[in-house]
């Protein structure tokens, strides 16, 4: 029996907006490892504390990519650096979104 994914993801952004992003294979960082975590914080979110302390660092590096996960980068055009950033030079910024309802689904 397989243990239960770490998130929820529904991917709604990867799938309702297509051309706002641009799919991305992170690089991962090498030998991550965990300095802190918010253990009230990954309770109150509903999320498997000892799971998440075992996988964290290679998880929240993107060394691996948690299952449901679509990594991503958003397209962004607007105020950067005091300047208005038109869509010709879009910055992109990785990005990802847990499941809204997780919470509530625990």
């Amino acid at each position: 029996m397989s243990a239960a994914p770490l998130f929820a993801f529904d991917n709604t952004y990867a799938n309702e907006l297509e051309g706002f992003y641009s799919r991305f294979d992170p690089p991962g960082f090498p030998s991550p490892r965990l300095v802190l975590l918010n253990e009230a914080l990954a309770t109150e979110l509903g999320l498997d504390v000892a799971a998440l302390r075992a996988q964290a660092a290679d998880v929240l590096s993107a060394t691996r990519i948690p299952e449901g996960a679509v990594p991503l980068a958003q397209a962004y055009a607007g105020h950067q650096f005091g300047g208005l950033a038109s869509a010709g030079r879009r910055a992109r910024a990785p990005a990802g979104r847990a499941d809204r309802h997780a919470r509530e689904a625990s």
